[in-house]
């Protein structure tokens, strides 16, 4: 729930090809990847002004560009400790860098 007045839905859609090994001492899984985020929706909401008065709104939002291609990694040291990196773009100004520590409790 953002807030605004009616819900809407997303659809990201991914696919990843690579490769599963050890590099030196440590499991590794590289992977190439691309993803289509169709995720254009209208945003409408209200709110009320200083003096009183109803504000409604709308805004329309959608990626520049579909199409979003990324690399990544997964890194496994130890039994418990292990890394994710994973870095995309659109080639359009749209880009994300995921990296995510993990700890494993347990054997």
């Amino acid at each position: 729930d953002l807030g605004f007045d009616d819900s809407f839905t997303a659809r990201i859609t991914s696919l990843r090809v690579g490769w599963n090994g050890m590099l030196g001492a440590v499991s590794s899984q590289l992977w190439l990847g691309a993803g289509d985020w169709d995720t254009a929706a209208t945003a409408s909401g209200h709110t009320t002004l200083p003096d009183g008065r109803r504000l409604d709104f709308e805004a329309d939002q959608q990626p520049v560009d579909n199409w979003l291609y990324d690399i990544g990694g997964n890194f496994q040291s130890t039994p418990h400790w292990l890394v994710v990196v994973d870095a995309g773009a659109d080639f359009n100004g749209g880009f994300y860098v995921v990296v995510g520590p993990t700890y494993r409790f347990g054997q």
